[in-house]
């Protein structure tokens, strides 16, 4: 059975295959991270099946090497599932994605990856609306935590199996229409309330005040000031004595005031000082 991974770019894709696979694929926030398919086999519920992590595209329809690879790859190969990668935080633009992935007559799992973040920033998305909306397993995913990553693939697995493809009336449109419908999807499935502050927010918050964020720099800079003369004060006296011992031993074989001793004698001082 292979498994493919499909989302945007910096989706989590890339995170969710290492987690499955134990590949350090590379992952980073700028796009074009994945620029060619990485393929690994695991073992899922005692079944071994093939996960595909494809480049990251906003579309299939564009004419980026990324976003033509991916494309080629799905209309090419035989792949059983789909595994759409969302973030969570930006469902608009991936859900736009969906819909070209549905198109493919695939079994699809939708993956609410990031959904602690958005939690953070306050959204909360409707995974069983939905799923009702598309006709498709919804489960929701922290990849970089590992949280979600077993039922999503005993789910993929589950689909892959019965090859079933149980989504209808999703007809090819064009970019336009697929934005504008992913804009009223995700408008009826996520809401948006209060925002949660996080240590990290409220740590922010202090830092990057224009009057106490300068405050706390110059404290910082100070204490490391104070830090780095303080210990030079003890550590001083005893590698002035080791260096010493190491130059009078190095010059012995010499001549005092010869050549070759003010030579070594250079060397040495400058290594050491």
């Amino acid at each position: 059975m292979k498994i493919a991974l499909v989302g945007l770019p910096n989706c989590g894709k890339s995170t969710l295959f290492n987690q499955v696979a134990g590949y350090k694929a590379e992952t980073g926030n700028f796009s074009g991270t994945t620029v060619s398919y990485i393929e690994s086999r695991v073992r899922v519920a005692g079944e071994v099946v093939e996960v595909v992590d494809l480049p990251g595209a906003y579309s299939l329809e564009s004419g980026s090497p990324a976003e033509l690879q991916t494309a080629g790859y799905l209309s090419s190969h035989d792949v059983d599932v789909i595994v759409n990668v969302a973030d969570s935080t930006q469902l608009s633009s991936a859900l736009s994605l969906t819909f070209e992935l549905l198109q493919f007559q695939k079994p699809v799992v939708l993956a609410l990856n990031m959904i602690d973040e958005a939690a953070r920033i306050g959204l909360s998305v409707d995974g069983e609306g939905l799923a009702a909306e598309f006709g498709v397993p919804v489960l929701p995913l922290v990849a970089s935590k590992g949280r979600g990553v077993k039922p999503l693939f005993l789910k993929a697995l589950e689909m892959g199996r019965k090859k079933q493809v149980t989504f209808t009336g999703f007809q090819k449109q064009d970019a336009d229409s697929r934005h504008a419908r992913a804009l009223e999807v995700s408008a009826r499935y996520v809401t948006r309330g209060e925002r949660r502050l996080i240590w990290r927010d409220r740590l922010d918050n202090v830092l990057l005040h224009p009057l106490w964020g300068y405050v706390i720099m110059l404290a910082v800079l100070f204490f490391f000031f104070q830090a780095v003369y303080g210990i030079g004060r003890f550590t001083e006296p005893p590698l002035l004595a080791f260096f010493d011992k190491i130059t009078r031993g190095a010059l012995s074989p010499f001549t005092a005031g010869s050549f070759l001793s003010e030579i070594f004698l250079g060397i040495l001082q400058g290594i050491t000082a």
